[in-house]
C-alpha cells in the first residue's frame, strides 16, 4: 500500500524513473542493508539515467532519423558515395582526435549516416 502511494507521488512530482525503478531499489536497500543516503542516491541515478534516455529518444525522434535503415543496408551501388571512406568515418577515429566531418548531400544520406552512428555509439537508444 505504501508502495502505491510512494509511486503516485512520485509519478505527481514527475520523477517517473524513481517511480518505475522504486520497488527494485527499495527491495536492494533491504536486502543489501543500505543506509536512507544510500537508498536516495540509488533512486536519484536511476531517475537521472531516466531523464538521459527519454531525452536521446526525444532528440532523435526530432533529428528525423530514418528508423528503419541502418549503414549495413545501405545500397551504395545507387549512389556517388565514396563506401570505403563513409564506413571509415563511421569508425569514428575522427571524434578521438576532436575533429568535424561535413556530409554534403541530401539530407537523408546525412540522417542515414547519423542515425546509423548514433546506434553504433550508444546501442541501448
Amino acid at each position: 500500500m505504501l508502495s502505491i502511494a510512494m509511486n503516485g507521488s512520485l509519478k505527481a512530482l514527475k520523477l517517473f524513473g524513481m517511480a518505475a525503478s522504486y520497488d527494485d531499489i527499495l527491495s536492494t536497500a533491504i536486502r543489501e542493508r543500505q543506509t536512507m543516503a544510500q537508498f536516495l542516491a540509488s533512486l536519484c541515478q536511476a531517475e537521472a539515467e531516466d531523464r538521459r534516455s527519454r531525452s536521446i529518444r526525444y532528440q532523435m525522434g526530432t533529428a528525423g532519423f530514418p528508423v528503419s535503415k541502418g549503414i549495413d543496408t545501405f545500397i551504395f551501388n545507387e549512389t556517388p558515395i565514396n563506401e570505403q571512406l563513409l564506413r571509415t568515418l563511421y569508425q569514428g577515429d575522427f571524434l578521438d582526435r576532436s575533429r568535424n566531418i561535413v556530409l554534403v548531400g541530401g539530407t537523408a544520406r546525412a540522417k542515414l549516416f547519423g542515425y546509423s552512428f548514433c546506434l553504433q555509439c550508444h546501442p541501448q537508444w
